[in-house]
C-alpha cells in the first residue's frame, strides 16, 4: 500500500511540468506578430500589415511571409517556440 502514497505526488509533478511547458510556448498570433515586427524593424516603409502566417510542414510550426513578390520579401519559418528555422532575427523566441 505504501507505493500508494507517492502515486498523487508523480501526478502533481507531471502536471506541474506539463503546465510550466505549455506556459512558455507562444499562440500562433502572438508567433505572428513577433515575425511582423522583425520585419518592420528590418525593412525601411515595411508594415505588420504586409505579413500573413500559414502553418508549417516538418520543423516549422508556422510560415510567416512578408512582402511576397517584392524585393523586400522576407520568408520566417518558425518553431514551436517562436524561434526563426533559418536564423532570422526573431528576437529569442519567447
Amino acid at each position: 500500500m505504501r507505493p500508494l502514497v507517492w502515486l498523487p505526488v508523480a501526478m502533481l509533478g507531471v502536471l506541474a511540468g506539463w503546465a510550466g511547458l505549455r506556459a512558455r510556448l507562444p499562440d500562433e498570433g502572438a508567433a505572428i506578430r513577433r515575425a511582423a515586427a522583425a520585419y518592420v524593424a528590418q525593412v525601411p516603409g515595411g508594415r505588420a500589415e504586409d505579413c500573413a502566417g500559414r502553418p508549417g510542414q516538418g520543423a516549422a510550426w508556422i510560415v510567416v511571409a512578408c512582402a511576397v513578390g517584392r524585393p523586400e520579401e522576407r520568408i520566417y519559418r518558425l518553431d514551436r517556440r517562436g524561434r526563426a528555422l533559418d536564423g532570422a532575427d526573431v528576437a529569442d523566441g519567447f
